[in-house]
């Protein structure tokens, strides 16, 4: 492993808008996910929890690859989410709550950022 597939690192915090604190249960399925900007549509690496505890604290990092070959180190710059799911699955649904960060590269090493989840999904 080099060096340089280390430093993709995306640290991120999640919180929740005030008007969406009563629009979910502490048993629905959190998913915090890295994909990339321009590029395949699938998550290149993502955290599933219950959905608690905000604001969260992840770190994602080629650990959390979902296939191999698709890594946060192969891409130079992400888009990062993470979605509320009522029935925990991975493709949203109408009622779960959501947000998507703008494009962040991630090709000088490790960065940090903070996501506000604040949509419905319609």
């Amino acid at each position: 492993v080099s060096a340089e597939t280390q430093t993709a690192q995306v640290s991120v915090t999640v919180d929740i808008a005030p008007e969406l604190q009563n629009r979910f249960q502490t048993n629905d399925t959190l998913f915090i996910y890295a994909k990339a900007a321009s590029g395949p549509p699938m998550p290149l690496a993502a955290v599933r929890q219950p959905a608690s505890g905000f604001p969260v604290k992840v770190v994602l990092d080629d650990s959390h690859a979902m296939m191999p070959s698709l890594k946060l180190s192969n891409f130079q710059q992400v888009v990062v989410g993470a979605r509320i799911s009522k029935g925990g699955d991975v493709r949203a649904q109408s009622g779960d709550l959501e947000t998507l960060s703008a494009p962040l590269a991630i090709d000088n090493g490790p960065v940090s950022i903070q996501l506000t989840v604040d949509q419905v999904v319609p």
